[in-house]
């Protein structure tokens, strides 16, 4: 469930994404800042907005997409 997974990211050092179920769409990159331990988030499928999760302070990287 989603309270799962935000329970799961919660105190982590990095988020890698790999594959594009339909939770990890809706991850909210002010959650993750929040409660990341240390705010990297690796998207290798292209589904989060890569400019909210810069503006939401976030160190992110996505696969194909060059450097922001």
């Amino acid at each position: 469930t989603e309270h799962n997974l935000m329970d799961a990211l919660t105190n982590t050092d990095a988020v890698i994404i790999v594959t594009a179920h339909k939770e990890f769409h809706d991850l909210d990159p002010i959650f993750l800042k929040t409660n990341m331990r240390t705010p990297i988030l690796v998207d290798s499928r292209g589904i989060v907005d890569q400019y909210a999760a810069k503006r939401a302070g976030l160190i992110f990287r996505g696969l194909g997409r060059g450097k922001i």
